[in-house]
């Protein structure tokens, strides 16, 4: 595997059906490479390619004849279909209790919801929010024809000391309403 000898300060791996020794990183290697645990001096197998130790996918009961099998094969079917029932009969009752609570909430969603529009009416009504949309639409406005009368990225906009926000939508007062006003269930 390795052409290195072995010294006494390396990490060595033992194998356990013969006196061979391998360097612990040089095995690692193997293993990776070739997908299976053996030793390369006699050839035992420690694992197959599935992790499982040798011999056990070898024995397995394989015959799809046998009676064993085939009861086998009836009860995760059965399993499956009983799983199934259970599951559209849960979907059944879900979706009952699911209408139920509809209905029972349309009317308190709908108050919340005319509340909601009635404060955030009233802060549209402000003085302060004329303000500062006119300040945000000004700001985006000259930004926006200072980068194309002199052909500036955007990347180069730090370098220069003007903070360019690459998401003015979510930094404007309609979506820091939206934000403040979200109604959550």
């Amino acid at each position: 595997m390795c052409e290195q000898a072995m010294e006494p300060d390396n990490r060595i791996i033992q194998m356990p059906c013969c006196p061979a020794e391998y360097h612990t990183q040089c095995y690692i290697n193997h293993l990776s490479l070739y997908y299976h645990a053996n030793c390369l001096n006699c050839g035992t197998v420690f694992f197959n390619v599935h992790g499982m130790p040798a011999g056990t996918a070898e024995t397995a009961e394989t015959d799809q004849s046998s009676p064993e099998f085939r009861a086998a094969v009836r009860n995760v079917k059965k399993a499956n279909t009983a799983r199934n029932k259970a599951l559209a009969a849960l979907k059944r009752s879900v979706n009952e209790v699911t209408l139920g609570f509809k209905a029972q909430s349309a009317p308190l969603i709908a108050s919340l919801t005319a509340m909601k529009r009635e404060a955030m009416t009233a802060v549209k009504l402000t003085d302060d929010w004329r303000t500062g949309t006119t300040a945000v639409r000004r700001a985006s406005t000259l930004l926006t024809r200072f980068v194309k009368k002199y052909s500036v990225d955007h990347s180069s906009l730090g370098n220069l000391g003007l903070r360019q926000r690459w998401c003015h939508r979510y930094n404007n007062p309609i979506w820091l309403l939206r934000r403040k006003f979200r109604i959550k269930i």
